[in-house]
């Protein structure tokens, strides 16, 4: 088949992006051709998505609408995926012009903000389906800001991809949670189906090194993520010296990533430590890849400590890969991969406290022999998340929606150059 995957950006900078790079060589790798459409390829310095092969590549910020869906037709997709872009007009084109599916990563037209959270008057997951209560809850629970205007037009824009999800051959979500999200907005549950993403060992993945030889009196915690206010991250700084007064030893706290709240977090990190001397706080910045498996085989947890409904949470699986246990809320799609006492703990999710999360990290790490049984579970959970399980039901739906046959489908990868 030869299909198109439409995204925001085509770089490197977050969870759906780590799936979308992984996804295209392996469809050409299964004999399918590839092709890209990006809205724009920012931020730079971030690798491109897919860059291991050379398949076709449409800029619309570089050429304009227009013309990036007319280089689309002369490229002859069976199918358009769509994995998320945030214009309505483009989405639009896509739809009128190809037989499309929609993989959702997310809560697009199931939120007016997209996070699916309250932030106010505490952090907690929404359970209200989308609709014009949204309006009612938009200010007292600081779904969004506090212009009435950007209230509205973020009302309407919802309201539209709502009704654009209707239009879509099929929709895919990447957890059992968000597609009872889509059900209660009365989508065919027949053509709603949840399928799990995958991970890929890498060279450093199934290597992690026995933590009682690397230990030196202190516990490695890692967290890896986008530096946003649903991430979480302000949580942990408050729940790690909790977590470290339980374990009566010192936490060395690793917050890998980037984003708009990292010099404030940086700040409070600053002020907590000169609290408590047995916390160390450090901030890498950005890590991916092999470099970030190399840091998780050097940790003792990873900890997601996101109070909003984490549609899946790819990191904790690829944590898993290198023997790392997770501590996280019991929200979202988390409890579908995360199993309290397999391969890490879970805290309660309603509502999200920093006390919870430091019980959860507590019972991680308290004892050797249970932490050890967590990391044994944490590799044999990562390793059910396979390529081949994540592409067989992908194609079911892929043939369906397009009308080809196994036998057509192409036995070599027909890559084309940008």
């Amino acid at each position: 088949m030869r299909i198109a995957i439409s995204f925001r950006s085509g770089r490197l900078a977050g969870g759906i992006e780590t799936y979308l790079d992984r996804l295209a060589p392996a469809l050409c790798d299964a004999g399918h051709q590839i092709a890209f459409l990006f809205e724009h390829d920012e931020p730079a310095a971030y690798p491109a998505i897919g860059e291991s092969r050379n398949v076709q590549r449409i800029y619309v910020n570089a050429i304009g609408r227009h013309r990036a869906i007319a280089k689309l037709h002369e490229w002859r997709p069976d199918v358009v995926l769509n994995h998320g872009i945030e214009s309505l007009a483009l989405e639009e084109d896509l739809l009128a012009g190809f037989p499309a599916i929609y993989y959702a990563h997310g809560y697009r037209g199931a939120c007016i903000s997209g996070q699916k959270a309250f932030a106010a008057p505490i952090s907690r997951p929404c359970h209200s389906p989308f609709g014009a209560m949204c309006l009612v809850h938009y200010f007292p629970h600081r779904c969004g800001g506090l212009n009435p205007k950007t209230m509205l037009s973020l009302y309407a824009a919802e309201t539209h991809r709502l009704k654009l999800l209707g239009r879509y051959r099929f929709v895919i979500t990447n957890s059992e949670y968000v597609r009872r999200e889509y059900l209660r907005l009365g989508l065919d549950p027949d053509r709603v189906r949840s399928l799990h993403p995958f991970i890929r060992p890498n060279d450093r993945s199934e290597h992690s090194e026995d933590p009682a030889v690397r230990r030196d009196g202190s516990f490695r915690v890692l967290f890896a993520g986008r530096m946003v206010s649903m991430k979480g991250v302000a949580l942990l700084l408050d729940a790690a010296p909790i977590a470290s007064g339980m374990l009566g030893r010192p936490i060395d706290l690793m917050l890998a990533g980037d984003g708009p709240l990292r010099r404030s977090l940086a700040a409070r990190a600053s002020q907590i430590e000169r609290h408590h001397a047995d916390l160390r706080v450090t901030f890498p910045g950005w890590i991916a890849g092999a470099a970030l498996a190399d840091l998780m085989s050097h940790s003792d947890l990873m900890v997601m400590p996101g109070w909003w409904p984490e549609p899946f949470g790819l990191v904790g699986l690829e944590a898993g890969l290198c023997r790392l246990p997770v501590a996280a809320f019991a929200v979202g799609g988390i409890p579908e991969w995360l199993s309290d006492g397999i391969n890490g703990h879970l805290a309660p999710g309603e509502p999200p406290t920093a006390q919870g999360l430091a019980e959860a990290i507590a019972k991680c790490l308290c004892d050797p022999a249970g932490h050890a049984h967590l990391r044994s579970g944490a590799l044999a959970a990562a390793r059910s998340y396979t390529t081949e399980g994540h592409l067989q039901p992908l194609t079911e739906i892929l043939l369906r929606v397009t009308g080809h046959s196994e036998s057509r489908t192409p036995a070599h990868s027909g890559s084309e150059p940008a």
